[in-house]
């Protein structure tokens, strides 16, 4: 269950990884809009965290702890950083609530910063359980 749960953290950084070039390169080519694929890769990235945390959790019930408790709390961050993205998504809550109060909504800047957010977080998840600092 510990490789499953270290090769699903690899693919997390990957996703993210792939998402934060995505946003940059559309970002840098100043176009409006990202596209919807982009926010259903990062609902792939979403449902390999759930198995992530899934596995985590059985881990955590058959005795084995990470070696620093800051884990959790950086695993924590990225279901935040999830939650983000799908109220940031097109039709998304808080985009809604931004476009109506009659501000612009630049999407490709918005996508970058949730992946740059949620490439570093996954990253300090990972080196955390790992046991660095």
């Amino acid at each position: 269950m510990a490789t499953f749960h270290l090769y699903l953290g690899w693919s997390l950084i990957g996703i993210f990884s792939i998402a934060f070039f995505w946003s940059l390169g559309v970002w840098i080519a100043r176009r409006s809009r990202i596209g919807i694929p982009f926010w259903w890769f990062l609902r792939l990235g979403a449902f390999l965290f759930v198995l992530q945390m899934a596995a985590g959790i059985l881990m955590w019930t058959s005795g084995l702890r990470p070696a620093n408790l800051l884990h959790i709390m950086y695993a924590a961050l990225v279901f935040l950083g999830f939650f983000a993205a799908e109220t940031l998504k097109p039709g998304g809550s808080w985009r809604r609530l931004y476009l109506r109060a009659g501000r612009p909504f630049y999407e490709p800047m918005v996508a970058f910063l949730l992946s740059l957010y949620l490439l570093g977080v996954a990253i300090r998840a990972f080196t955390t359980g790992l046991g660095y600092p």
